[in-house]
């Protein structure tokens, strides 16, 4: 299931989709994140984590009429559909600073039009290679982006829809990126960032996933590795995973593999 719009995803308000349609076009989203006025946290899976949030489910309307949230949503379901397992979010992404976040969560919408969080997850930009160094962006090229996991097990009802939201911020459920590369916990300047999402390289990918649908396993074949995915996977012991660091475990043992390219043509922007 591929992302995609024609006027622009900002807002729930706008026409983001999540269709069975590949986009013709090389088409793109993009927002401005200002660390000064990030989007404000609004639930979350993590009880009693801070005293001021509320945990659990909240209805995200809210956060959805901010110009700095892309909206994705299906068409209303015409059955029920269970998800269960982890739910990982890859983008790609072209921003004008050497560093930002990318903020995803999923999302159940409800006949009456409330959203409900399910689950949430972010990934700072600098870290997308691995925790040993910080790899930072150059403005004009495009970066591969994976977010999560984001566990959950929720069955969709009939006639809602699923809809996921991309940010650069989620504040303070997580700390704020100033954009500026630095510490950030001891810098007192910021920047703005223009981040870009390449909606043409980005699909919900039912692909090396297991989805729980009346009670039976589908299992589908990936045949698009290089696009953008939001895909649900669910593992078991003899599954083979490859991660973000480059290895993947299979019978109990970790293997090694080839690094994953995250540098893409100038001309996908």
């Amino acid at each position: 299931m591929y992302l995609s719009s024609e006027n622009g995803a900002n807002t729930k308000f706008g026409d983001g989709a999540l269709s069975q349609t590949e986009p013709i076009q090389n088409k793109h989203d993009e927002f401005i994140y200002d660390p000064a006025n990030p989007v404000p946290s609004l639930g979350d899976n993590h009880w009693g984590y801070l005293a001021e949030m509320k945990s659990g489910s909240y209805d995200q309307s809210p956060v959805e009429i901010r110009q700095d949230v892309l909206v994705y949503s299906t068409p209303v379901l015409t059955e029920d559909l269970q998800i269960t397992g982890p739910v990982e979010v890859i983008l790609y992404l072209s921003s004008d600073v050497k560093d930002t976040d990318l903020t995803a969560k999923l999302v159940d919408v409800y006949p009456d039009g409330k959203a409900y969080n399910v689950a949430e997850s972010i990934q700072r930009v600098r870290w997308r290679e691995g925790y040993k160094k910080p790899v930072f962006m150059e403005e004009g090229n495009v970066y591969k982006m994976e977010i999560g996991p984001l566990l959950t097990s929720n069955q969709f009802k009939k006639e809602h829809q699923i809809r996921i939201e991309i940010s650069s911020s989620n504040f303070p459920r997580f700390e704020r990126n100033l954009n500026t590369g630095g510490n950030n916990y001891d810098k007192a300047a910021w920047e703005k960032a223009t981040n870009r999402i390449i909606t043409a390289r980005s699909i919900l990918r039912e692909f090396l996933s297991t989805w729980l649908k009346r009670n039976k396993l589908r299992k589908l074949v990936d045949k698009n590795p290089n696009k953008s995915i939001f895909s649900n996977r669910m593992y078991s012991n003899k599954c083979k995973r490859v991660n973000r660091h480059n290895t993947w475990i299979s019978g109990g043992k970790r293997h090694q593999v080839s690094p994953i390219q995250t540098t893409y043509p100038k001309e996908w922007i």
